[in-house]
Protein backbone atom coordinates (compact mmCIF):
# COMPACT_ATOMS: atom_id res chain seq x y z
CA UNK A 1 0.00 0.00 0.00
CA UNK A 2 1.28 3.45 -0.93
CA UNK A 3 1.95 5.72 2.04
CA UNK A 4 0.46 9.24 1.68
CA UNK A 5 2.99 11.98 0.96
CA UNK A 6 1.96 13.90 4.09
CA UNK A 7 2.82 10.91 6.29
CA UNK A 8 6.17 10.48 4.57
CA UNK A 9 6.96 14.16 5.14
CA UNK A 10 5.99 13.94 8.80
CA UNK A 11 8.27 10.96 9.38
CA UNK A 12 11.12 12.49 7.38
CA UNK A 13 10.92 15.73 9.33
CA UNK A 14 11.22 13.85 12.64
CA UNK A 15 14.37 12.13 11.41
CA UNK A 16 15.80 15.36 9.99
CA UNK A 17 15.32 17.27 13.24
CA UNK A 18 16.95 14.40 15.11
CA UNK A 19 19.99 14.77 12.86
CA UNK A 20 20.06 18.51 13.44
CA UNK A 21 19.99 18.12 17.21
CA UNK A 22 23.22 16.07 17.03
CA UNK A 23 24.86 18.11 14.28
CA UNK A 24 27.54 19.66 16.49
CA UNK A 25 28.70 16.29 17.87
CA UNK A 26 31.84 14.85 16.32
CA UNK A 27 31.56 11.34 14.87
CA UNK A 28 34.45 10.37 12.61
CA UNK A 29 32.51 7.37 11.28
CA UNK A 30 30.02 9.67 9.54
CA UNK A 31 30.75 11.66 6.38
CA UNK A 32 28.23 14.54 6.38
CA UNK A 33 28.96 15.65 2.81
CA UNK A 34 28.17 12.30 1.17
CA UNK A 35 24.86 11.95 3.00
CA UNK A 36 23.91 15.54 2.27
CA UNK A 37 24.65 15.12 -1.43
CA UNK A 38 22.51 11.98 -1.61
CA UNK A 39 19.59 13.80 0.01
CA UNK A 40 19.88 16.83 -2.31
CA UNK A 41 20.05 14.68 -5.46
CA UNK A 42 17.02 12.66 -4.33
CA UNK A 43 15.08 15.82 -3.46
CA UNK A 44 15.82 17.25 -6.91
CA UNK A 45 14.50 14.08 -8.55
CA UNK A 46 11.39 13.99 -6.36
CA UNK A 47 10.73 17.68 -7.05
CA UNK A 48 10.67 17.07 -10.81
CA UNK A 49 8.43 14.01 -10.40
CA UNK A 50 5.64 16.02 -8.74
CA UNK A 51 2.79 17.38 -10.90
CA UNK A 52 3.34 20.56 -12.97
CA UNK A 53 7.14 20.79 -12.60
CA UNK A 54 7.35 23.35 -15.43
CA UNK A 55 5.36 25.89 -13.40
CA UNK A 56 7.28 25.52 -10.13
CA UNK A 57 10.40 27.26 -8.92
CA UNK A 58 13.53 25.11 -9.17
CA UNK A 59 15.74 25.57 -6.13
CA UNK A 60 17.11 22.04 -6.18
CA UNK A 61 18.60 22.22 -9.68
CA UNK A 62 21.53 24.49 -8.77
CA UNK A 63 21.69 22.89 -5.33
CA UNK A 64 22.17 19.45 -6.89
CA UNK A 65 24.86 20.74 -9.27
CA UNK A 66 26.82 22.33 -6.43
CA UNK A 67 26.43 19.24 -4.23
CA UNK A 68 27.77 16.98 -6.99
CA UNK A 69 30.83 19.17 -7.50
CA UNK A 70 31.58 19.39 -3.80
CA UNK A 71 31.22 15.64 -3.32
CA UNK A 72 33.41 14.85 -6.31
CA UNK A 73 36.18 17.00 -4.86
CA UNK A 74 35.86 15.66 -1.32
CA UNK A 75 35.94 11.85 -1.23
CA UNK A 76 34.95 10.34 2.12
CA UNK A 77 37.58 9.40 4.65
CA UNK A 78 38.45 5.73 4.92
CA UNK A 79 35.75 3.92 6.86
CA UNK A 80 33.36 6.89 6.94
CA UNK A 81 29.77 6.33 5.83
CA UNK A 82 26.38 8.06 5.64
CA UNK A 83 24.40 8.73 8.81
CA UNK A 84 21.62 6.12 8.86
CA UNK A 85 19.12 8.82 9.82
CA UNK A 86 20.05 10.93 6.78
CA UNK A 87 19.72 7.80 4.67
CA UNK A 88 16.27 7.23 6.15
CA UNK A 89 15.18 10.76 5.24
CA UNK A 90 16.54 10.24 1.73
CA UNK A 91 14.58 7.00 1.33
CA UNK A 92 11.37 8.68 2.52
CA UNK A 93 11.82 11.61 0.11
CA UNK A 94 12.31 9.16 -2.74
CA UNK A 95 8.85 7.69 -2.03
CA UNK A 96 7.02 11.02 -1.87
CA UNK A 97 5.97 11.28 -5.56
CA UNK A 98 4.27 7.89 -5.32
CA UNK A 99 2.41 9.09 -2.23
CA UNK A 100 0.63 11.84 -4.15
CA UNK A 101 -2.99 11.06 -4.92
CA UNK A 102 -4.14 11.05 -8.58
CA UNK A 103 -6.46 13.99 -7.92
CA UNK A 104 -4.07 16.15 -5.89
CA UNK A 105 -4.99 19.82 -5.91
CA UNK A 106 -2.44 22.57 -6.73
CA UNK A 107 -2.51 23.55 -3.06
CA UNK A 108 -1.63 19.99 -1.99
CA UNK A 109 1.21 19.83 -4.49
CA UNK A 110 2.53 23.20 -3.26
CA UNK A 111 2.37 21.91 0.30
CA UNK A 112 4.42 18.83 -0.59
CA UNK A 113 6.97 20.96 -2.43
CA UNK A 114 7.29 23.16 0.64
CA UNK A 115 7.81 20.04 2.74
CA UNK A 116 10.64 18.77 0.50
CA UNK A 117 12.20 22.23 0.52
CA UNK A 118 11.90 22.31 4.31
CA UNK A 119 13.68 18.96 4.62
CA UNK A 120 16.42 20.04 2.21
CA UNK A 121 17.00 23.17 4.25
CA UNK A 122 17.04 21.34 7.60
CA UNK A 123 19.67 18.81 6.51
CA UNK A 124 21.74 21.38 4.64
CA UNK A 125 21.79 23.49 7.79
CA UNK A 126 22.72 20.39 9.80
CA UNK A 127 25.64 19.82 7.43
CA UNK A 128 26.97 23.36 7.79
CA UNK A 129 26.66 23.09 11.60
CA UNK A 130 28.58 19.81 11.55
CA UNK A 131 31.35 21.22 9.37
CA UNK A 132 31.61 24.38 11.47
CA UNK A 133 31.92 22.27 14.62
CA UNK A 134 34.63 20.10 13.08
CA UNK A 135 36.56 23.12 11.83
CA UNK A 136 36.39 24.72 15.27
CA UNK A 137 37.65 21.52 16.88
CA UNK A 138 40.50 21.16 14.38
CA UNK A 139 41.48 24.84 14.63
CA UNK A 140 41.11 25.97 18.25
CA UNK A 141 43.33 28.97 17.55
CA UNK A 142 40.74 30.35 15.13
CA UNK A 143 42.77 29.73 11.97
CA UNK A 144 41.06 29.08 8.64
CA UNK A 145 41.29 25.37 7.76
CA UNK A 146 41.91 24.13 4.22
CA UNK A 147 38.39 22.70 3.99
CA UNK A 148 36.67 25.96 4.98
CA UNK A 149 35.73 26.64 1.30
CA UNK A 150 33.56 23.50 1.44
CA UNK A 151 31.63 25.03 4.33
CA UNK A 152 31.19 28.29 2.43
CA UNK A 153 29.84 26.49 -0.63
CA UNK A 154 27.34 24.40 1.31
CA UNK A 155 26.28 27.52 3.20
CA UNK A 156 25.42 29.01 -0.20
CA UNK A 157 23.03 26.12 -0.83
CA UNK A 158 21.53 26.62 2.62
CA UNK A 159 20.91 30.29 1.87
CA UNK A 160 19.39 29.40 -1.51
CA UNK A 161 16.89 26.97 0.02
CA UNK A 162 16.20 29.36 2.90
CA UNK A 163 15.34 32.17 0.47
CA UNK A 164 12.77 29.97 -1.25
CA UNK A 165 11.24 29.13 2.13
CA UNK A 166 10.65 32.85 2.67
CA UNK A 167 8.23 33.14 -0.25
CA UNK A 168 4.78 34.08 1.03
CA UNK A 169 2.25 31.22 1.10
CA UNK A 170 -0.63 31.87 -1.26
CA UNK A 171 1.36 34.15 -3.56
CA UNK A 172 0.76 33.89 -7.32
CA UNK A 173 2.30 30.90 -9.02
CA UNK A 174 5.86 31.29 -10.24
CA UNK A 175 5.75 33.05 -13.59
CA UNK A 176 7.36 31.73 -16.72
CA UNK A 177 9.90 34.56 -16.48
CA UNK A 178 11.15 33.38 -13.07
CA UNK A 179 11.33 29.76 -14.22
CA UNK A 180 13.30 30.81 -17.32
CA UNK A 181 15.79 32.74 -15.21
CA UNK A 182 16.27 29.80 -12.84
CA UNK A 183 16.72 27.43 -15.79
CA UNK A 184 19.24 29.79 -17.38
CA UNK A 185 21.19 30.05 -14.12
CA UNK A 186 21.31 26.27 -13.73
CA UNK A 187 22.40 25.77 -17.32
CA UNK A 188 25.10 28.41 -16.99
CA UNK A 189 26.41 26.77 -13.83
CA UNK A 190 26.38 23.34 -15.50
CA UNK A 191 28.35 24.65 -18.49
CA UNK A 192 30.80 26.48 -16.23
CA UNK A 193 31.57 23.26 -14.37
CA UNK A 194 32.07 21.42 -17.66
CA UNK A 195 34.23 24.07 -19.32
CA UNK A 196 37.30 23.50 -17.19
CA UNK A 197 40.37 22.30 -19.03
CA UNK A 198 43.77 20.77 -18.31
CA UNK A 199 45.38 23.30 -18.24
CA UNK A 200 42.69 26.02 -18.03
CA UNK A 201 41.68 27.64 -21.32
CA UNK A 202 42.07 31.46 -21.06
CA UNK A 203 39.31 32.08 -23.63
CA UNK A 204 36.89 29.97 -21.59
CA UNK A 205 37.85 31.85 -18.44
CA UNK A 206 37.39 35.21 -20.17
CA UNK A 207 33.81 34.28 -21.05
CA UNK A 208 33.16 33.04 -17.52
CA UNK A 209 34.46 36.29 -16.02
CA UNK A 210 32.70 38.50 -18.55
CA UNK A 211 29.38 36.73 -18.01
CA UNK A 212 29.87 36.93 -14.24
CA UNK A 213 30.38 40.69 -14.52
CA UNK A 214 27.20 40.92 -16.62
CA UNK A 215 25.35 38.78 -14.07
CA UNK A 216 26.35 41.22 -11.34
CA UNK A 217 25.24 44.20 -13.41
CA UNK A 218 21.92 42.59 -14.33
CA UNK A 219 21.35 41.63 -10.69
CA UNK A 220 21.92 45.23 -9.62
CA UNK A 221 19.43 46.51 -12.21
CA UNK A 222 16.92 43.81 -11.32
CA UNK A 223 17.20 44.56 -7.59
CA UNK A 224 16.75 48.28 -8.19
CA UNK A 225 13.57 47.67 -10.19
CA UNK A 226 12.33 45.13 -7.64
CA UNK A 227 12.76 47.74 -4.91
CA UNK A 228 10.64 50.17 -6.92
CA UNK A 229 7.93 47.50 -7.02
CA UNK A 230 8.13 47.09 -3.25
CA UNK A 231 9.78 43.67 -3.35
CA UNK A 232 13.04 44.80 -1.69
CA UNK A 233 13.82 47.32 0.99
CA UNK A 234 15.34 50.47 -0.53
CA UNK A 235 17.65 51.21 2.41
CA UNK A 236 19.03 47.68 2.58
CA UNK A 237 19.49 47.59 -1.18
CA UNK A 238 21.49 50.80 -1.45
CA UNK A 239 23.46 50.44 1.78
CA UNK A 240 24.18 46.70 1.73
CA UNK A 241 23.76 45.01 -1.61
CA UNK A 242 24.68 47.70 -4.16
CA UNK A 243 28.12 48.42 -2.60
CA UNK A 244 28.87 44.70 -2.51
CA UNK A 245 27.76 44.31 -6.13
CA UNK A 246 29.94 47.25 -7.18
CA UNK A 247 33.01 45.66 -5.58
CA UNK A 248 32.25 42.28 -7.14
CA UNK A 249 31.78 43.87 -10.57
CA UNK A 250 35.14 45.64 -10.32
CA UNK A 251 36.83 42.37 -9.35
CA UNK A 252 35.26 40.47 -12.22
CA UNK A 253 36.28 43.12 -14.75
CA UNK A 254 39.85 42.99 -13.46
CA UNK A 255 39.75 39.18 -13.64
CA UNK A 256 38.42 39.27 -17.21
CA UNK A 257 41.24 41.64 -18.22
CA UNK A 258 43.80 39.36 -16.58
CA UNK A 259 42.60 36.28 -18.45
CA UNK A 260 42.38 38.20 -21.73
CA UNK A 261 46.14 38.85 -21.63
CA UNK A 262 46.71 35.07 -21.68
CA UNK A 263 44.65 34.39 -24.83
CA UNK A 264 46.64 32.87 -27.68
CA UNK A 265 45.84 32.64 -31.42
CA UNK A 266 44.76 29.02 -30.90
CA UNK A 267 42.22 29.86 -28.17
CA UNK A 268 38.65 29.02 -29.14
CA UNK A 269 35.21 29.70 -27.69
CA UNK A 270 33.02 26.81 -26.58
CA UNK A 271 29.63 26.98 -28.37
CA UNK A 272 27.72 25.64 -25.35
CA UNK A 273 29.29 28.27 -23.16
CA UNK A 274 28.38 31.12 -25.50
CA UNK A 275 24.82 29.82 -25.89
CA UNK A 276 24.32 29.51 -22.12
CA UNK A 277 25.75 32.98 -21.50
CA UNK A 278 23.43 34.50 -24.11
CA UNK A 279 20.38 32.72 -22.69
CA UNK A 280 21.23 33.99 -19.21
CA UNK A 281 21.56 37.56 -20.46
CA UNK A 282 18.15 37.35 -22.12
CA UNK A 283 16.47 35.75 -19.10
CA UNK A 284 17.49 38.66 -16.86
CA UNK A 285 15.68 41.14 -19.09
CA UNK A 286 12.15 39.74 -18.93
CA UNK A 287 9.78 42.62 -18.00
CA UNK A 288 7.72 40.48 -15.57
CA UNK A 289 10.65 39.75 -13.22
CA UNK A 290 10.93 42.85 -11.00
CA UNK A 291 7.35 42.85 -9.66
CA UNK A 292 7.04 39.18 -8.77
CA UNK A 293 7.46 38.05 -5.12
CA UNK A 294 9.59 35.07 -6.20
CA UNK A 295 12.23 37.46 -7.49
CA UNK A 296 13.86 37.56 -4.05
CA UNK A 297 14.68 33.87 -4.23
CA UNK A 298 15.77 34.21 -7.87
CA UNK A 299 18.23 36.96 -6.89
CA UNK A 300 19.63 34.72 -4.17
CA UNK A 301 20.07 31.95 -6.74
CA UNK A 302 21.86 34.32 -9.12
CA UNK A 303 24.32 35.45 -6.44
CA UNK A 304 24.87 31.84 -5.31
CA UNK A 305 25.68 30.83 -8.89
CA UNK A 306 28.03 33.81 -9.17
CA UNK A 307 29.90 32.55 -6.12
CA UNK A 308 30.31 29.11 -7.68
CA UNK A 309 31.73 30.73 -10.85
CA UNK A 310 34.19 32.55 -8.59
CA UNK A 311 35.18 29.15 -7.19
CA UNK A 312 35.82 27.87 -10.72
CA UNK A 313 37.85 31.01 -11.49
CA UNK A 314 39.93 30.66 -8.33
CA UNK A 315 40.69 27.02 -9.07
CA UNK A 316 41.76 27.93 -12.62
CA UNK A 317 44.08 30.74 -11.48
CA UNK A 318 45.57 28.35 -8.92
CA UNK A 319 45.95 25.43 -11.35
CA UNK A 320 49.48 23.98 -11.25
CA UNK A 321 49.58 23.51 -15.04
CA UNK A 322 48.47 27.04 -15.94
CA UNK A 323 50.76 28.57 -18.58
CA UNK A 324 50.77 31.74 -20.66
CA UNK A 325 52.81 33.29 -23.51
CA UNK A 326 56.31 34.20 -22.37
CA UNK A 327 55.77 37.93 -22.89
CA UNK A 328 52.65 37.81 -20.67
CA UNK A 329 54.50 35.94 -17.94
CA UNK A 330 57.29 38.50 -18.14
CA UNK A 331 54.90 41.45 -17.86
CA UNK A 332 53.05 39.93 -14.88
CA UNK A 333 56.35 39.11 -13.19
CA UNK A 334 57.49 42.71 -13.52
CA UNK A 335 54.20 43.91 -12.01
CA UNK A 336 54.48 41.58 -9.03
CA UNK A 337 58.11 42.49 -8.35
CA UNK A 338 57.29 46.19 -8.61
CA UNK A 339 54.56 45.84 -5.98
CA UNK A 340 56.68 43.69 -3.67
CA UNK A 341 60.31 44.78 -4.27
CA UNK A 342 61.64 43.09 -1.12
CA UNK A 343 59.45 40.01 -1.09
CA UNK A 344 61.36 37.93 -3.65
CA UNK A 345 64.82 37.53 -5.10
CA UNK A 346 64.65 39.19 -8.51
CA UNK A 347 67.86 37.50 -9.60
CA UNK A 348 66.57 34.01 -8.83
CA UNK A 349 63.23 34.66 -10.52
CA UNK A 350 64.62 36.07 -13.76
CA UNK A 351 67.46 33.56 -13.88
CA UNK A 352 64.99 30.65 -13.59
CA UNK A 353 62.91 31.80 -16.57
CA UNK A 354 64.02 30.18 -19.83
CA UNK A 355 61.95 32.45 -22.07
CA UNK A 356 61.25 36.15 -21.62
CA UNK A 357 59.67 37.03 -24.96
CA UNK A 358 57.49 35.48 -27.63
CA UNK A 359 54.29 33.47 -27.77
CA UNK A 360 55.65 30.19 -26.50
CA UNK A 361 53.62 29.05 -23.45
CA UNK A 362 55.72 28.99 -20.30
CA UNK A 363 54.89 28.37 -16.62
CA UNK A 364 54.58 31.17 -14.09
CA UNK A 365 57.28 31.75 -11.47
CA UNK A 366 56.34 31.19 -7.85
CA UNK A 367 55.89 34.90 -7.12
CA UNK A 368 53.32 35.28 -9.91
CA UNK A 369 51.51 32.09 -8.92
CA UNK A 370 51.07 33.46 -5.42
CA UNK A 371 49.73 36.70 -6.89
CA UNK A 372 47.27 34.88 -9.16
CA UNK A 373 46.05 32.86 -6.19
CA UNK A 374 45.48 36.06 -4.22
CA UNK A 375 43.58 37.61 -7.12
CA UNK A 376 41.34 34.60 -7.37
CA UNK A 377 40.73 34.63 -3.63
CA UNK A 378 39.86 38.34 -3.72
CA UNK A 379 37.29 37.81 -6.47
CA UNK A 380 35.84 34.87 -4.55
CA UNK A 381 35.56 36.89 -1.34
CA UNK A 382 33.74 39.67 -3.17
CA UNK A 383 31.30 37.08 -4.55
CA UNK A 384 30.76 35.68 -1.05
CA UNK A 385 30.04 39.20 0.22
CA UNK A 386 27.38 39.78 -2.45
CA UNK A 387 25.79 36.40 -1.71
CA UNK A 388 25.58 37.24 1.98
CA UNK A 389 24.15 40.70 1.34
CA UNK A 390 21.61 39.32 -1.11
CA UNK A 391 20.48 36.66 1.33
CA UNK A 392 19.85 39.24 4.04
CA UNK A 393 17.60 41.14 1.63
CA UNK A 394 15.75 37.98 0.61
CA UNK A 395 15.19 36.93 4.22
CA UNK A 396 13.85 40.24 5.53
CA UNK A 397 10.44 40.06 3.89
CA UNK A 398 8.21 40.26 6.97
CA UNK A 399 6.85 36.72 6.56
CA UNK A 400 8.19 33.23 6.18
CA UNK A 401 6.66 30.04 4.87
CA UNK A 402 6.35 27.38 7.54
CA UNK A 403 5.18 23.88 6.94
CA UNK A 404 3.35 22.47 9.95
CA UNK A 405 3.77 18.88 8.87
CA UNK A 406 1.79 17.24 11.65
CA UNK A 407 -1.40 19.09 10.75
CA UNK A 408 -0.81 19.38 7.03
CA UNK A 409 -1.19 23.16 7.06
CA UNK A 410 0.98 25.89 5.59
CA UNK A 411 0.90 29.12 7.57
CA UNK A 412 2.43 32.58 7.29
CA UNK A 413 3.88 33.87 10.54
CA UNK A 414 5.68 37.10 11.31
CA UNK A 415 9.43 36.67 11.04
CA UNK A 416 12.08 38.50 12.99
CA UNK A 417 13.04 41.46 10.82
CA UNK A 418 16.61 41.25 12.10
CA UNK A 419 17.08 37.58 11.22
CA UNK A 420 20.58 36.86 9.96
CA UNK A 421 22.00 33.77 8.22
CA UNK A 422 23.66 31.40 10.72
CA UNK A 423 27.37 32.34 11.12
CA UNK A 424 30.14 29.77 11.57
CA UNK A 425 30.41 30.71 15.25
CA UNK A 426 26.87 29.40 15.83
CA UNK A 427 27.96 25.81 15.46
CA UNK A 428 27.40 25.12 19.13
CA UNK A 429 23.68 25.86 18.81
CA UNK A 430 22.23 23.38 16.30
CA UNK A 431 18.85 25.11 16.21
CA UNK A 432 20.22 28.54 15.36
CA UNK A 433 18.65 29.93 12.20
CA UNK A 434 16.42 26.97 11.41
CA UNK A 435 12.68 27.24 10.70
CA UNK A 436 10.56 26.29 13.71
Amino acid sequence: MTIPASSLLTSAEDWARNVLLDADKHDSSIDPIQGWNSLIQTAATAWKALPNPDHASRPFEPAALVASQITAGNPPATGAGIDRRVQRVTDLVREIPEGMGPASTPEEVAQVRTGILHLGYLLTHATTVTLAARYAEANPDGGVPDRRPVYDRILGVEQLLDAHLHNKPGQPGTTKAVVQLEQALSQWLRVAYQSGGEPPNPMTQVILADTAANLIGNSAALCTNAAKHGQLNQWDLHNRLIPALKQASDNWIETRNLWSTMITPTSRQLPDQVHAATALQQAFRHPELPGHPAIRAAITAALAVNTEIAQVNHQALNHPDLVAPARVVTDLTREVLAREPSGYSKYQIWNAMNHLEGRQPVPFPEAVRADLNNRGRTTLQAALDTRSAGHVLAAKTGTRAELVLHTGQTQALKANSNRQPPPPSGAGNPRQGMPR
